[in-house]
């Protein structure tokens, strides 16, 4: 923790550097409002899921938790009763929370708002993080500050080359949690980082990165583990170095909050799917049962259901395998031919040991659509292990080791993620923490040098190539999800859903006319019981 505090210093005033930075986290804010709310929704048809949320808030003001079929389609979890769950967590819940009694949620979206609002905040706290720890103090005492080239440098790279890029080209519904994540991850790093400046004491970040956990938690699990991970290692640090000196609120505070993150996260999962520990549908018919194995859409034989089936949600053996796809898979708006190649190569390895592992396009590895960042981690790593407990220039690897519990964090985090049995682009996201902590170091390290000169160039060509290939996945990204006639994703209409039902053999297709008696009273039930699973949504 000394070491780290050591390498950074807090920037003096507006200098160069500084103004330089600003002005392009204005572009880049910009740049993310008009793919927001000029771009993206003027194309025709528009994405899956971007009523979902509006939706739910309102069904959750009504006293209700299930959500219309027609509005979630295969992407619902049903129960066998026709009730239709959304998996995902309550986090983007919170906007509606705040803004419902402004705006009219049957009549406008709120996802455009959304995930521009999480987008900004966390590419700008992932700015600020950068941006501070191109500051380095030398060891004789020397302050070196970010020159204006650096900043412009380190700020285009994170805002045009970067999980800002990928978040703001796609509404679809899989983009809000994944958004609010990164806000709140981006925060905590930044807290993280903020606390190992002279003159700051963890424990006073403590209590706000048990509330950023616990929010997170209500987004993205996977992520969650990292600042569950690090805000707790971060309150046995403070104990072990304060030993009874230690002031106990802050720590008390921290697990308090984290610990109503964990019982808000299992009471929503109660109610969705009758088990606290249960947070997916599954594959068996008396359970709450994964959309498209209701609807008959994939069989329980397919290729997909057998391998979470028989290999399990997450597995610690696709780490590797699916590592190498999300790191060095080719473009493939750049190169088509190479990525199905290497496509057909992954799957020739991996199918018979790991069952069928899912890879959506469009795809790219990290390696091109971050480059800079690759080679930024890259150095920040090289310090860290090699020359971290140097001196000189090796010193600003310090930094990573005085972020070693949010690394290790984003470590675990990570290898949740990577374990899934499914490669997309979104997850690119969730994966972006393990570039950014040890990019902190490399930073410090070329900071350090005195000027970029010679770094400076080859940080130019790895941004060029990073933003050149995030602006064209982007593009090609925003044609996925998209509510196309006779698509996955299509619109379901009351006749389309009441023939769905009515093939499942549902119990309210078997309302027959005519009937007497006993039969009468059974048909009525059937007919109210189509009516509630094939209901009008309250959006429009």
């Amino acid at each position: 923790m000394s070491v780290g505090a050591e390498t950074m210093v807090r920037p003096q005033g507006l200098n160069a550097g500084t103004r330089a930075a600003l002005l392009v986290a204005l572009c880049g804010a910009l740049f993310q409002a008009w793919l927001a709310f000029l771009y993206l929704p003027g194309l025709d048809p528009g994405f899956f899921g971007s009523r979902i949320y509006d939706e739910a808030w309102l069904a959750l003001r009504a006293g209700e938790v299930d959500l219309p079929p027609r509005l979630l389609r295969f992407e619902g979890h049903y129960a066998p009763n026709g009730e239709g769950y959304l998996y995902h967590g309550a986090g983007p819940l919170l906007f509606r929370a705040l803004l419902a009694p402004l705006v009219d949620l049957t009549e406008v979206s709120l996802a455009p708002l959304t995930i521009f609002f999480w987008t900004v905040l966390g590419t700008a706290f992932y700015h600020a993080a950068f941006h501070a720890a191109a500051t380095v103090a030398r060891p004789e005492g020397e302050v070196a500050g970010i020159g204006p080239r650096f900043a412009l440098l380190l700020g285009l790279a994170c805002w045009f080359s970067g999980p800002a890029v990928v978040l703001g080209a796609n509404h679809a519904l899989y983009h809000e949690p994944i958004a609010m994540a990164y806000g709140l991850t981006g925060a905590a790093i930044w807290l993280w980082q903020r606390s190992m400046a002279p003159g700051r004491q963890l424990r006073r970040a403590l209590p706000a990165l048990g509330f950023l956990a616990a929010l997170c938690l209500q987004a993205r699990p996977n992520l969650a583990v990292a600042l569950y991970l690090a805000t707790g290692l971060g309150v046995l640090q403070l104990l072990w170095q304060d030993r009874l000196r230690a002031l106990l609120l802050p720590a008390v505070t921290a697990l308090a909050l984290l610990g109503a993150g964990v019982a808000g996260y299992l009471g929503y999962n109660a109610l969705r799917f009758g088990e606290a520990a249960v947070s997916h549908g599954s594959f068996e018919p008396s359970q709450v049962q994964y959309g498209p194995i209701y609807w008959g859409h994939e069989s329980p034989d397919g290729n997909r259901a057998r391998t979470f089936i028989d290999h399990g949600r997450f597995d610690p053996a696709r780490i590797l395998p699916n590592g190498l796809i999300y790191l060095l898979a080719p473009p493939e708006p750049h190169a088509p031919g190479l990525y199905r190649a290497t496509q057909r190569l992954f799957y020739a390895a991996t199918l018979e040991r790991l069952g069928y592992l899912r890879i959506e396009g469009p795809g790219a590895g990290m390696l091109f659509l971050w480059t800079a960042w690759a080679g930024l981690a890259g150095i920040g790593l090289w310090q860290a292990i090699f020359r971290g407990r140097g001196t000189g220039r090796g010193r600003a690897g310090g930094l990573v080791g005085a972020m070693a519990p949010m690394g290790l964090g984003v470590l675990a985090s990570g290898a949740l993620t990577l374990s899934y049995a499914t490669i997309t682009l979104r997850y690119h996201v969730d994966l972006w923490p393990l570039l950014a902590v040890p990019a902190l170091g490399g930073i410090g390290w070329l900071a350090a040098r005195r000027g970029v000169g010679q770094s400076g160039r080859v940080l130019v060509i790895a941004g060029l190539i990073g933003v050149s290939v995030s602006l064209a996945v982007a593009q090609h990204y925003t044609k996925s999800f998209r509510t196309e006639p006779g698509s996955f994703h299509a619109p379901w209409s009351r006749a389309h859903c009441e023939a769905l039902v009515r093939a499942r053999g549902h119990a309210a297709a078997h309302a027959v006319a005519g009937a007497s008696g006993p039969a009468i009273a059974e048909a009525g039930d059937g007919v109210a019981a189509l009516a509630r699973i094939c209901r009008d949504p309250r959006v429009r």
